[in-house]
């Protein structure tokens, strides 16, 4: 399962609609509102550990993902598991990437807000990938 930065996930693009990822995936396992907000859809399959995030006021179009899949990858380089460090320096090394880090209680979060992608850590190893198409002057930024 290959991550796309700025794109999407696999054969999952930024700006599909919700029909059209069900096409490729199947039906989800469970289907809820945001509760933090009621314009976005969400979508799970527990099988694949992975979320889409569907924005209403956008034609519906899918716009944001999270994936706890042991299999996701970005080129090539499992990310799920992987230290911190190592996905950082070497995984997105050649991306140039700044991080900005946020500690909580039992976790971490590196997000790099040029590639709207966010890591969760947790005990030094990459336990959650989060990537949203990106923001611009509050505007979403759909691959072509």
């Amino acid at each position: 399962m290959e991550l796309y930065l700025k794109r999407g996930i696999e054969n999952l693009k930024f700006g599909m609609t919700d029909f059209q990822c069900r096409e490729i995936l199947g039906m989800p396992d469970r289907e809820v509102v945001d509760s933090d907000n009621e314009d976005i859809n969400i979508i799970e399959y527990f099988d694949l550990k992975l979320r889409l995030s569907f924005y209403l006021d956008e034609n519906n179009r899918f716009g944001y993902l999270r994936c706890a899949n042991p299999e996701l990858s970005f080129s090539g380089h499992k990310l799920i598991d992987a230290k911190i460090q190592f996905v950082k320096d070497v995984i997105f090394g050649e991306e140039e990437m700044n991080w900005e880090i946020e500690e909580y209680d039992f976790f971490h979060t590196h997000f790099n807000k040029k590639n709207w992608l966010t890591l969760h850590v947790e005990y030094g190893v990459v336990t959650e990938v989060e990537l949203g198409v990106p923001l611009i002057n509050d505007n979403h930024v759909w691959p072509l």
